[in-house]
């Protein structure tokens, strides 16, 4: 399955949108993964660069008239998952509770995999009809709602509206320390790396 969607990044601050458009691959020609974008000034609309490019291979900003590679996958190192062993994760923490769906998936037995499925969509059915006969409302673990919108459970948001992550180091629920990133000091960083760049 292919998923494919134009996205829209703007920022008022910097007075910069970047539509980008996820395509797909056409019934009868084209291929996979590729994208095709504009990043623009809000302001006047006026064109600043075009991207192009597929993002399992290289990608190209065009500035110009000049264009250059913008992000090449093949020089870009893969971070390793940091993942706890099954034998310490929660029951119902997605790699422990689809492990064997998984497996059947890997092994092309697809008949396992979906009577393993089902299995545990038909646990999930009896427990949500256990709450409801016991009057119990289900309540988000990880999630918690705030305003209209659902946040992480590990997010905050600061005197000026932003949302922080809290992020947890160590394993499963044992966790060592804890630390703070603002996405406004993030932004930030993408904006004055993209600034030199431009310069």
């Amino acid at each position: 399955m292919e998923l494919g969607d134009p996205v829209t990044l703007s920022c008022e601050k910097t007075d910069l949108v970047a539509e980008i458009d996820f395509k797909t691959k056409g019934f009868f020609s084209g291929s996979y993964n590729h994208i095709g974008g504009k990043v623009k000034r809000i302001s006047t609309g006026e064109i600043l660069s075009e991207l192009s490019g597929k993002w399992t291979d290289v990608m190209y900003i065009k500035r110009g008239g000049q264009q250059e590679v913008f992000f090449d996958a093949h020089d870009t190192p893969i971070c390793a998952k940091i993942v706890a062993r099954e034998d310490q994760q929660h029951w119902n923490e997605s790699r422990k509770l689809w492990s064997k769906v998984t497996a059947a998936i890997v092994s092309r037995n697809l008949e396992l995999a979906t009577e393993e499925k089902s299995k545990i969509e038909d646990a999930q059915r009896h427990v949500a009809k256990e709450r409801e006969a016991e009057g119990i409302d289900w309540k988000s673990k990880y999630f918690v709602p705030v305003g209209n919108e659902y946040l992480p459970s590990i997010a905050r948001r600061d005197e000026y509206g932003d949302v922080f992550l809290v992020v947890l180091f160590g394993v499963s629920h044992m966790w060592d320390s804890a630390y703070l990133i603002s996405l406004r000091s993030l932004s930030s960083h993408i904006y004055t790396t993209a600034t030199k760049k431009e310069k």
